[in-house]
Formats: C-alpha cells, sequence, structure tokens
C-alpha cells in the first residue's frame, strides 16, 4: 500500500477524496489536479497544486430545534431530528397560524362537516371546540333530538281561548279548534259548529183516563226526527222531518185485548212529508250552555193558517179552505195513514196493566157504530207543539227537557179524517158515525213529562238511522 501511493507520487499525480465535516455535505465527491492546477473544486473554496490533495466543504443550515421555533401555546413543539426540523403542532379544534409557530381557533360550526350537531339543534363554537344543543321544542343531547309534544303536557301548553285545544307541531305546537269547533267571527277563540246533520229522540211520558172500553193507563212514548242544521252569523237554522215513533199499548178489560197503531216507516222518507223549519238565535255556543228553543209547531195530515193557532174542535171544522186535510204520506187518503196491530203480532207485554190474568192478544181497534166494529186502519192528523230547554252538553250532543204551552208541556192534538173497518174478510170505508166515535177520543191522551237527545250523525243518515240510533 504504501509503495503504491509512492509510486503516484513520483507520477506526478496528485489524488484527493472529500469528506464532509459534521453539518456540511459534500459538493464534489471527488476531483483531480496536475502540474501546479487547481481542482475543480476552487469554486467551492477547495484548491490544489503542486502535486497536493486538497478537500472542498460547504457549510448547510443546521435543522431547527424547538428553541428555534418559539411555539405559542396551545401549540406544542414536535422535536426534529439532525436533518429534520422540529415543528410547532396544535391540537384538535385548532389550525396553524400564518406565522407557524400558533395557533387559530377552528369554527366548527361554520361547516356542518365539522360538527355532528342534529339538524334540530343549535352549533355553538368555543376556543378550540363546539357544542350542540336542541332547539325550542325539542329534547336530547343536541347530537340526537326528538320533538316534544307539548300537548302532553299542560306546562308546556297554552290554549285557554275557549273552544280551543292543543295540537302538537314538529317542535311547536297549534292552538286549533277543538273537534266540531269552527272559529269564532271576532277572532277570539272557537265555539260549536251546530251546521251538520243531527238526529233527535224525544220520550214522553203519557196518562189517559178511561174511555169505551179501554181501561186509564199511563205509558211511554217514543218519537224521533232528522235535523239538518246550519249555523251562520249566530243563526241555528234547522229543518226538522219527523220519523215516526212508538206509542203505549192501550188495554181492554172488556174484550181482553190490547191495541197499538204505527206509521209505516217508509212514509218517513217521503219527499211528501212536512218539513218543519226553525230558526235561533244563539251567539258564540259551547258545551254547557243552555239550549232553549220556544214553542213551535209540527203539523201531520192537516194544514192551518197559523200552526200554532186554534185546533179545529172536532173533524167538521176542517173546513177545506183556511184548514184542509193534507195527504202528506201521498196514498190517495186524506190526512197520514195509521196501520192498527193486528193477532199477528202477539201478545202485548203490558196488558192488563191492573188485575190478573194475561198477556192479553193484540186485535183490531174496537168502536162502536150501531155495533161493535173493528178499525184496520186511521187517516189522521196530528199537531205536537213543543219547545226545548236543555244544555249543550257538547258540540255533537244537546240535550234536555221538552217543553210546551200545557202546564209547561208538550201538547198534542188530534183530528180523525176518515178510517177504514173490518167487514166480513174483506174491509170497508168506516161509516160517518164510526169516525166521530174515534174523532171525540182523539185528544184524551196527555204528556205529563218528556225529554230530549239531539245528536250529530253522518250527513248521509235518513229516517232509518235516527229510529236505530242509540241515545244513550
Amino acid at each position: 500500500m504504501f509503495g503504491s501511493r509512492f509510486s503516484y507520487f513520483m507520477l506526478g499525480l496528485a489524488a484527493f477524496t472529500c469528506s464532509c465535516s459534521s453539518g456540511s455535505k459534500s459538493d464534489s465527491m471527488a476531483g483531480s489536479g496536475g502540474g501546479g492546477g487547481n481542482s475543480g473544486a476552487e469554486a467551492q473554496g477547495g484548491s490544489g497544486g503542486g502535486g497536493q490533495g486538497g478537500s472542498a466543504v460547504v457549510e448547510l443550515p443546521k435543522a431547527l430545534s424547538c428553541a428555534d421555533l418559539d411555539c405559542q401555546a396551545p401549540a406544542t413543539c414536535t422535536p426534529g431530528s439532525a436533518d429534520i426540523d422540529a415543528s410547532c403542532d396544535c391540537p384538535a379544534g385548532y389550525t396553524l397560524d400564518g406565522a407557524g409557530n400558533g395557533c387559530d381557533d377552528v369554527d366548527e360550526c361554520a361547516d356542518a362537516m365539522l360538527n355532528d350537531c342534529h339538524a334540530q339543534a343549535s352549533c355553538e363554537n368555543s376556543e378550540g371546540g363546539f357544542s350542540c344543543s336542541c332547539n325550542d321544542g325539542y329534547g336530547g343531547d343536541g347530537v340526537e333530538c326528538t320533538d316534544i309534544d307539548e300537548c302532553q303536557d299542560s306546562a308546556l301548553f297554552d290554549c285557554s281561548a275557549m273552544g280551543t285545544s292543543c295540537m302538537n307541531t314538529d317542535g311547536a305546537y297549534d292552538c286549533v279548534c277543538a273537534p266540531s269547533h269552527i272559529p269564532a267571527a271576532d277572532g277570539d277563540g272557537c265555539h260549536c259548529d251546530l251546521s251538520g246533520t243531527f238526529v233527535m229522540q224525544v220520550v214522553a211520558e203519557l196518562q189517559w183516563p178511561a174511555v169505551a172500553g179501554v181501561e186509564a193507563g199511563t205509558g211511554t212514548a217514543v218519537s224521533w226526527a232528522l235535523r239538518r242544521q246550519s249555523y251562520v252569523d249566530g243563526v241555528l237554522t234547522t229543518e226538522a222531518i219527523a220519523c215516526g215513533g212508538t206509542a203505549p199499548d192501550v188495554c181492554s178489560p172488556t174484550y181482553d185485548q190490547a191495541y197499538n197503531q204505527y206509521v209505516a216507516d217508509a212514509s218517513w222518507d217521503l219527499a211528501t212529508m212536512p218539513i218543519q223549519i226553525t230558526n235561533l238565535n244563539i251567539a258564540r255556543p259551547l258545551p254547557s250552555d243552555a239550549f232553549v228553543v220556544p214553542d213551535s209547531a209540527l203539523l201531520l195530515g192537516i194544514e192551518l193558517p197559523d200552526p200554532l193557532g186554534t185546533w179545529p174542535a172536532d173533524r167538521g171544522a176542517v173546513d177545506g179552505s183556511s184548514i184542509k186535510w193534507v195527504d202528506h204520506d201521498n196514498d190517495g187518503e186524506l190526512g197520514v195513514t195509521s196501520i192498527s196491530f193486528d193477532s199477528s203480532y202477539g201478545d202485548s207485554p203490558d196488558c192488563p196493566r191492573t188485575g190478573s190474568g194475561g198477556p192479553w192478544p193484540y186485535d183490531y181497534f174496537p168502536g162502536w157504530d150501531s155495533g161493535l166494529r173493528q178499525v184496520k186502519r186511521f187517516h189522521l192528523a196530528s199537531r205536537a207543539v213543543s219547545g226545548l230547554s236543555g244544555t249543550i252538553a257538547t258540540c255533537d250532543r244537546i240535550e234536555g227537557d221538552v217543553t210546551g204551552p200545557d202546564n209547561g208541556q208538550m201538547k198534542s192534538d188530534g183530528r180523525v179524517a176518515g178510517c177504514v173497518r173490518v167487514e166480513g174478510s174483506g174491509e170497508i170505508a168506516c161509516e160517518d158515525g164510526l169516525i166521530d166515535f174515534f174523532d171525540s177520543a182523539e185528544a184524551i191522551q196527555k204528556v205529563t213529562a218528556a225529554s230530549f237527545v239531539i245528536k250529530r250523525v253522518a250527513d248521509n243518515a235518513t229516517c232509518a238511522t235516527a229510529r236505530a240510533e242509540s241515545y244513550d
């Protein structure tokens, strides 16, 4: 080895290597020179000549240290290495500032991608973070929010205006008109909407004296009506149609028989049946308010110049001019036809009311005209004069007492226009004497008490609905 190196010098060649000191980097890995010339590395401060070797050293910047950076809280310094700079780093919720050694707060609320708040929550930025809180009307932790039903807690809503109720909405509630209510004209709350279709039941307690072989008695009569009501500007207009009824049995101890009669159900639905129209002033009706209707008259089978005026004293007073029979059931007979029960109806549950024996079977009504006659059908006229004194229980139900001009009770009047009696195996029209016999006894029943119920039904209701409805 030594000999070889000596040979190089002897030949006038100079060989050298460049090595970098710590913190420096070589500019040229190797150079050569001869004949006293300079090395190629001289521009970087190396030299050579006279056959001597040399080294070129370049001083590079030192890697930055934590002391050099002076990181400002909340930034912290991450140390580097000999050739890797240290760095200032920010915690979550911050980003490095422009100087590179401090932190700026990140507003997570400005970018929905940076927060997990619920759609119904509010985001509030804070130094280095954020918080979520559910909006009014919602409950939860802000990340999950659900609607609060204020209507389930009276402390959470105020629907104190008359006739209003609470309706929950998404995140809130509304005070709306309760079912069957409408907004008041003055905007102050709501009141009952009395418009619509209603049915009515009247239950009347009757009494009558003994007459012509029929024992005195008491019993209950039930009648029904269909009502089309319209409530506009404080006026309730009602169109009422009679829908039939039931009457108590009368009992004959003379013949051990029971008697009753009825108008065929189909008759009540005829367009020829009368409509009773009444108008009632009633402002802002609400549940528990009084419902008072003055007396009015329902006429069947007859026409009077004044429905509330004098009732004809007998059938002869129906003169055909100012007072007329009317064929309301459109069967070609004067008045409305009422049909007697016959033996096919079996036995009466009520007869006899006094004494023993029974039950007594139903049969045609007996009458006298130079002998006993049995009547199958009557052609009748009637008037019921009544008012109502009750309470609006709900907007769908009104109930109370039936009033009238007969000592405060409903008054019922009747006349007999004609009848059809049994004749052998057939039938014939009643003689005048027989008609007069029944006409004189027509108005002997008295009402001792009566009550009513009016209730809302579907608009397509008919008289059959009124008869079948439950009024409990």
